[in-house]
This record gives C-alpha cells, sequence and structure tokens, in this order.
C-alpha cells in the first residue's frame, strides 16, 4: 500500500486503543471508541499520514477493529485496498453501508460514525468540500460545475463499480496518483508543490463525485444532466486567446501552475480546451501534472 513503507511516514501500533490515537492525531476527528474486532488475538496496524495543502492522506493497513467517532467538518473518502480480504461496514448516522472494492464518500454533514471492519486495509482522503468548487468549475467551464458538485457533496454513497464502470476507472487513477505522492515523497523527502498533486486528485475527486465529466463533455454534459435539476443555464464563456494563456503561464513560471489554474485563466472546459492541451485528459495522471 502506498506511504506505508517510507520510514518518515510509517507509524506502527501494537494496540487498538493506541491506533484510535493516532486517528485523533492525523484526522479531524474525535475518536469515542476503538477496540480490536477480535480481543483474544495479537493487534497490529501499520499507518501513514501526509499533508498536501488542505487535503490530507491516511493509509492504513492491519488487524480488524470496531469503533465509533465523531467528524468533524470536513468531507471524506475511504477508498479500500486488499478487496478480496476486507469487509467494511460504516454506520452513518444510523444507516449502514457495506463495501469491499467500493469506495465510500462521507459528506461533510454526517458527523456520527461507527466502523466494523473485518481487515484494515484503505487510503481515507479528507478534505474541505469547498475546495472542490473552483476545480469543477474549472473543468465544466462554468459556474454550473461549482453548483453542481455542492449537490453531489450532500450526498453519502457508495460508488459501485459494477453498476458503474467509470467509477471503477476513477478509483483506479486514485490509487495511481497515490503511487506518484509516494514516489515524491521517497526520492526528496516531501511532494513539490510545482508538481500541483494535490490539484490531481481533486479532480480525479470531482470526476468521481460528478461521472458525467468522464464522457468529455465538459460544461455541456453537466447541463443536460444535472444542471436542469437545479434549474440552471449555460453560461456563455469568454473567448478562449492561446497566446494571452502562454503569456500568463511564462509569467508565472517560478509559481505552481495546474491544469485547474490552466482552465480558470483560458475559460475553457475539458471537452472545449484547444488541441495543445486536449491531450492531458487522456494520458492519465502524469499527463494531468504536466499540463
Amino acid at each position: 500500500m502506498p506511504l506505508l513503507e517510507l520510514p518518515q511516514l510509517a507509524m506502527t501500533s501494537h494496540d487498538a486503543v493506541v491506533f484510535g490515537g493516532v486517528l485523533d492525531q492525523v484526522l479531524p476527528v474525535k475518536v469515542a471508541t476503538w477496540d480490536a474486532l477480535d480481543p483474544l488475538q495479537p493487534f497490529f496496524n501499520k499507518s501513514a499520514a501526509v499533508q498536501l495543502g488542505d487535503l490530507s492522506l491516511l493509509s492504513s493497513f492491519g488487524s480488524g477493529f470496531d469503533g465509533s467517532l465523531e467528524r468533524q467538518g470536513n468531507a471524506q473518502l475511504v477508498l479500500p485496498y486488499v478487496p478480496e480480504l476486507a469487509i467494511n461496514d460504516y454506520k452513518v448516522e444510523g444507516r449502514t453501508y457495506r463495501f469491499q472494492a467500493d469506495g465510500l464518500f462521507l459528506s461533510q454533514e454526517e458527523s456520527q460514525l461507527r466502523i466494523h471492519a473485518n481487515v484494515c486495509a484503505a487510503v481515507v482522503f479528507t478534505f474541505p468540500p469547498e475546495s472542490l468548487m473552483p476545480v469543477a468549475a474549472a473543468m465544466t467551464g462554468s459556474a454550473q460545475g461549482s453548483l453542481a458538485i455542492q449537490a453531489a457533496l450532500r450526498r453519502t454513497t457508495v460508488f459501485d463499480r459494477q453498476a458503474d464502470r467509470r467509477l471503477g476507472r476513477v478509483q483506479n487513477l486514485l490509487k495511481q496518483s497515490l503511487q506518484l505522492i509516494h514516489g515524491a515523497i521517497a526520492a526528496s523527502g516531501n511532494v513539490n508543490p510545482m508538481l500541483q498533486l494535490d490539484d490531481l486528485v481533486r479532480r480525479l475527486l470531482v470526476m468521481l463525485l460528478l461521472p458525467q465529466l468522464l464522457h468529455g463533455d465538459g460544461a455541456n454534459s453537466i447541463t443536460s444532466t444535472i444542471a436542469p435539476e437545479l434549474g440552471l443555464e449555460e453560461r456563455q464563456q469568454d473567448p478562449f486567446s492561446h497566446d494571452a494563456l502562454v503569456q500568463w503561464m511564462l509569467a508565472n513560471l517560478q509559481e505552481p501552475i495546474s491544469l485547474s489554474d490552466m482552465e480558470r485563466r483560458s475559460c475553457y472546459s475539458r471537452r472545449s480546451r484547444p488541441r495543445p492541451f486536449a491531450w492531458c485528459k487522456s494520458r492519465g495522471p502524469n499527463a494531468l501534472i504536466r499540463g
């Protein structure tokens, strides 16, 4: 699993209560109860946490556990690993979500959480939900994307990859992005902000929450599916100027420039971005970074 073999990040626990304390330290949660699933068996957990701006990642592997906690104001995605072994039951505000290979998105509005897992094998992404709004607007090329992601962020859900194969593709891309983060830390001890890996992760989170974007239709797809439900109308965009965008990039080479920054600056969505930049969307995480 990513991050766990980085000695500067790895934390090992042989006691379930100690592991609960680790969660208290690295996540915006307050652990109420935490115990091993089988108190008669030796307990083991290995975890590693990293912060990318206001986005935090926790990679964790080990024994099963049963616990309850209170989440404090952020949205979270639980991305499971080793699905053939793990069965996870998350009880959120009285409703139970069971998943193995599928990711679970926990909205900001859900606070009380009880977890029953026979194996701990997951990466947890924690982020302020409002951080996805400008990214969604940039990707769709209009303010509709921001409003659409707001609606999606209010729903706690299991991303069923069997029902929608697009969701499986994005979850696999998220795992590839974690390997990029792991490699960056292994090579230099940290994540260079010039790589804009946090923007990459946010873009994939937006795609997971708005799979309509995977059609490549950008704002058109949002307009035809989500936007009518919200009573929105398509916005006219400013005309694109290739020279102006290039000049802006050259003037800001000393600063991190993300693909979302380029889209916001150009007022173009993923679909309508001109050909010199369109190759980014089909080349996977590395291309998104280079873009």
